[in-house]
């Protein structure tokens, strides 16, 4: 990925974040609050692979990221990259509304 691309420190809306574990797709993430969050491989610019994205970041490294969007089971998706002017990020999806303070809602079937 091209270094002039990739967020730092200091940049607007932007946080340090603490790589906690490599995926095949991805990295999950610690934020500063203590919440994960997932950094997409795709965001690198590759599709992923273990090995590859174990050499990239380790454990316990801090990157400079912003939050994307909200995924679907309300975890926020990350990106280093910065922001295209053009092409501005998807709005945020809504949180599930089949949850409801932390328990699913099931349909009735006798109504």
């Amino acid at each position: 990925m091209d270094p002039e691309k990739m967020l730092k420190p200091g940049d607007p809306n932007t946080f340090q974040a603490t790589i906690r574990k490599a995926m095949p797709v991805g990295y999950w993430v610690t934020m500063p609050s203590g919440r994960e969050a997932f950094l997409p491989a795709q965001d690198l610019g590759f599709l992923g692979g273990l090995e590859k994205l174990r050499s990239i970041f380790q454990p316990g490294q801090e990157v400079t990221v912003r939050v994307v969007t909200r995924g679907g089971s309300g975890r926020e998706i990350l990106s280093l990259k910065k922001p295209d002017p053009n092409k501005p990020d998807p709005p945020p999806k809504p949180l599930r509304k089949e949850f409801e303070g932390g328990r699913r809602r099931r349909p009735s079937q006798y109504q």
